[in-house]
Formats: C-alpha cells, structure tokens, sequence
C-alpha cells in the first residue's frame, strides 16, 4: 500500500506543478515577477494575456491551472504500461505510443476540446509520428533527429517506482530521462543497456545497433567500424 500511495502521489504532484507551472514556462525570473508582482504561488493567468497569438507556433491556453502535454504524456505513457505490464523496449514503445497520439482521443485542457494528443504535443513529440508512424524507421532510430528531447523515446527508462506485479512506472514527462533499453548488439559486440541521452552522446557511436529483428522489419544493415 505504502508503494502504491507513493506512486499515486508522485504522478498527482507532477500534475498539480505541471498545471501551476504551464504559464510560466520559458520564462526567467526576471520576466516571471515583473508580469506576476512577484513568483508564482499558485493558480495565474497565462503568461501572455493574447495567448491564442502571442505565440503562434504554439497557441495553447497554458495557465488558468491547465494541465499541459507533459501530463497527458505520462498519462500515455502509464497506459502503455497497464497494457504491457512490462518493460518497455524501443519496439514495445513504439508499437504502443503511435495509437496513444493518433487514435485516442482525449479532453485537452489547453485546446477546449476532446481531440487527438498529436494536436496537442509539440514537433519533438509529432516527430515520433512522423519517423514511426509514416516514415516506418526502426523504433530503435526513432529518436534521432529530434530537436528538443534528445530522442523523444525518453520517459520508457524503468526509473520509477515498482508497483505489485513487478512492472515499473517511469518517470513521466520528456527530455529528462534516457531512451529505452535497446535489441541487439553494438558494434563493440556488446549489449548496450540503453540507447544514448543527452548525457551520453559521446557513447553515441558505440551505442549503434546493428543487429536484431521486431516488429518493424529487421534492423539497419551492418555499418563498418571505420
């Protein structure tokens, strides 16, 4: 019981700074307290009065206590787990995520509307849909190329809490955790326990995989080691 509360608390606060935090994001302190009087201590408008047009790459109603995608995200993303009940690798991963962002519909706060996460999301996030879903990569390359995240597989490392039946929640949210343990060898010959963060990138090249078969087709030809 004392796992399960702590994991309910966990994802309920993540929501709640998610919702408290929305309208001050990218934004410093310096421009934070001279549009608030002072720092955020609770619910506050959004951070541009004319949101819709403020910013019209993303024109989402961010504030007002709005969750954001972060939320809806993790949301998918312990969905995924309840149906898998297992570690996610990149093929489970992607297997599962394409129809969390194209398919189901959910209410999205910041869009007024029950509507598809894809509509919601940001281009790290739609790249997941356009490398798996319409441009059939390997699950194993689908992070690559990603402009924000550094690989928005990130959020399937198993980082968080064990719940009964052993099967683990990650930590919700992107750009924070590392992609998902990986199918196959490197070139080194060995089994790399998972593909390269932000924090790795000078592993990057010994981390290429180049062996092992899923879902999506066998994986990328043998590259040389020269």
């Amino acid at each position: 019981m004392r796992m399960q509360e702590g994991s309910v608390g966990a994802i309920t606060g993540a929501a709640i700074g998610d919702a408290l935090g929305g309208a001050t994001e990218g934004f410093s302190p310096e421009q934070i307290q001279l549009r608030y009087n002072g720092f955020v201590e609770g619910i506050v408008e959004p951070f541009n009065r004319d949101w819709k047009n403020a910013r019209p790459v993303s024109p989402f109603h961010k504030g007002d206590g709005h969750i954001t995608d972060d939320t809806l995200m993790t949301e998918s993303l312990i969905s995924i787990y309840e149906k898998v009940r297992d570690h996610l690798d990149a093929f489970l991963f992607a297997e599962n995520i394409i129809p969390e962002l194209i398919e189901k519909k959910r209410w999205i706060p910041e869009l007024h509307e029950e509507t598809l996460l894809v509509h919601r999301v940001f281009h790290a996030e739609k790249w997941l849909v356009h490398k798996l879903h319409h441009g059939h990569a390997d699950p194993r390359e689908g992070g690559v190329g990603n402009i924000v995240n550094c690989g928005d597989l990130g959020g399937t490392r198993g980082t968080g809490s064990r719940p009964q039946g052993g099967d683990r929640i990650a930590r919700g949210g992107t750009g924070s955790v590392s992609p998902p343990p990986v199918r196959g060898n490197d070139l080194r010959g060995n089994r790399p326990h998972r593909g390269p963060s932000c924090r790795d990138r000078e592993d990057t090249d010994a981390l290429r995989i180049t062996a092992g078969e899923g879902p999506f087709g066998p994986a990328f030809p043998k590259r040389g080691t020269g």
